[in-house]
C-alpha cells in the first residue's frame, strides 16, 4: 500500500529559484491522487493537499513573501 511504504511523500521535492517556489512529486500515480476529490483518505490526508494548505494559509504566505519581495524590488 503506497501510503504505508512512503512512496509518495519520499518522492515530493521543494525548488527555489529566485523568487519561484515549486513543490512536486514524482510518482506514476501523483496527478490521480491529487485531482480525485471522490477517493477516501486516512484522517489527516487528503486530495489536493498541497493546494488546500496553501489557500488556508494564504494570508501567512503573503506575509512571509512580502520582505523578500521588497528587498528583490529594491535591487
Amino acid at each position: 500500500m503506497p501510503l504505508e511504504e512512503g512512496t509518495l511523500e519520499r518522492s515530493g521535492r521543494a525548488d527555489v529559484d529566485g523568487l519561484n517556489r515549486t513543490i512536486s512529486y514524482d510518482t506514476v500515480y501523483v496527478v490521480r491522487q491529487h485531482e480525485e476529490l471522490t477517493w477516501r483518505h486516512l484522517p489527516g490526508r487528503q486530495a489536493k493537499y498541497v493546494e488546500s494548505a496553501t489557500n488556508e494559509s494564504r494570508e501567512a504566505m503573503l506575509r512571509l513573501m512580502t520582505v523578500p519581495l521588497r528587498r528583490w524590488l529594491r535591487e
